[in-house]
């Protein structure tokens, strides 16, 4: 799906602004039509206390997505709760029981008071997915979901049909092996009730062979590096990332805290200030860079103001704790 993105949508109140943000990030006709124009996420669970028109504090929904590339699995939990909207990532959301797995994050992130209007501007593809909302001239508040890029290790993702069990040498076989694995090499492997790391002992075709301390199901995937992240707090940038790169042997439970970069403020050679993009990582993990995000001092530009350039359109805005970005436009 090609990135899209709601600007500057005048809410009336919190109401319009979770249904909104539903219809548009998941491409439905539901309280509002964005089925030509939303972003395409699935709408794969939701809970209401009297129906999605006219959600409270309390309802919920659950969007889904492939990601770009079709083979990602990336989950998050939109609640409604006093002062914020909070959102949650999961490895996986059973829709039946109601209740997912390895979640990521757990602290109320994003800022939205529960009376008053608001402005709701939305930036995302099927990988990842920026939130803004927008209450007055001082600040406006983000929240930030999915995917990562430029992460360094490789993201293709690996999937055995086969159901697998726990052993030394176990053999795993596999729809492709990508180029950048390497014998030695550790790699992440996923079903939906967990998250490990193992190490690759042999390649030979499409099999590789590791140590397994638990069993997982059949369509488990493998990929060398998971950049999945969700923003811990309004006050900062920061995020909890699904797993870090340390040596834990079991990361069922794990999420890791990860930083956020700081600016160009300005540059010294010309005192210029320059958009760069922002990293995430922390003591032992480089996770990777928010995609279509750039962080950039003061400046001169104005608040909420689009900066268009040769092949490059971005609109500009300020963030709780004076932090300015500059989030891509089409």
């Amino acid at each position: 799906m090609s990135y899209k993105n709601l600007v500057l949508q005048a809410c009336a109140d919190k109401a319009e602004l979770f249904c909104r943000l539903r219809d548009f990030l998941c491409a439905r006709n539901g309280t509002y039509d964005y089925s030509t124009t939303g972003i395409g996420w699935t709408l794969h669970d939701t809970s209401y206390a009297t129906d999605e028109n006219n959600p409270q504090s309390g309802d919920w929904f659950v969007a889904k997505s492939a990601g770009e590339g079709g083979g990602d699995d990336l989950y998050f939990k939109f609640t409604w709760v006093s002062g914020y909207i909070a959102i949650y990532g999961f490895l996986y959301w059973d829709a039946a029981s109601h209740a997912g797995t390895h979640q990521y994050n757990s602290s109320n992130n994003w800022w939205i008071a529960d009376t008053g209007s608001y402005e709701l501007s939305v930036y995302g593809d099927l990988d990842f997915v920026v939130c803004v909302e927008s209450v007055n001239a001082s600040y406006d508040y983000i929240c930030y979901f999915g995917k990562l890029t430029d992460t360094v290790y490789d993201t293709t993702v690996a999937t055995c049909a086969s159901a697998l069990t726990s052993g030394s040498d176990v053999s795993i076989t596999l729809d492709a092996v990508p180029s950048s694995w390497q014998a030695g090499n550790r790699i992440f492997i996923r079903d939906s009730s967990r998250i490990d790391l193992i190490t690759i002992k042999t390649i030979s075709g499409n099999t590789i062979t590791t140590d397994l301390s638990y069993a997982y199901a059949a369509g488990s995937k493998l990929a060398e590096c998971v950049p999945y992240v969700c923003q811990s707090s309004y006050s900062n940038l920061n995020c909890y990332a699904a797993v870090g790169h340390s040596t834990t042997t079991s990361l069922s439970a794990y999420e890791y805290y990860a930083n956020f970069s700081t600016s160009v403020d300005p540059d010294k050679l010309n005192d210029d200030y320059i958009a760069m993009p922002c990293c995430i990582a922390g003591a032992d993990t480089y996770v990777g860079q928010l995609p279509s995000v750039w962080r950039i001092g003061v400046g001169t530009l104005t608040e909420k103001s689009a900066l268009t350039g040769d092949s490059f359109s971005a609109r500009y805005f300020k963030f709780y704790s004076s932090i300015y970005l500059l989030i891509k436009e089409v």
